[in-house]
């Protein structure tokens, strides 16, 4: 079979249709009408780990989605964005 999409995303695709719109989700890609799970790739990201100088919590980052993720309790009450994860932006992307 051919494909059309590639997923990049490391939960499986699946298609919504919400308001007459086809989405492949998770990450909410609107997709043409008529797309059928054959015809989209699921490519899962390589995990690369960056280890944050001084820190006994393992943080992870992800370069093809640019997500990050850390272990440590700031990382729930900050919503993703406690201090490892900013060092590891900072480090990775000069943002």
């Amino acid at each position: 079979m051919s494909w059309r999409y590639d997923h990049r995303e490391f939960l499986p695709p699946n298609l919504v249709q919400f308001n007459g719109k086809t989405y492949i989700v998770p990450g909410w890609r609107r997709v043409a009408k008529g797309t059928r799970l054959s015809n989209i790739r699921h490519v899962k990201p390589q995990i690369s780990e960056v280890p944050v100088p001084t820190s006994k919590y393992k943080t992870i980052y992800y370069p093809e989605s640019g997500k990050a993720y850390c272990d440590c309790m700031g990382y729930f009450r900050s919503k993703g964005n406690c201090k490892h994860v900013k060092a590891l932006k900072l480090e990775n992307n000069g943002q």
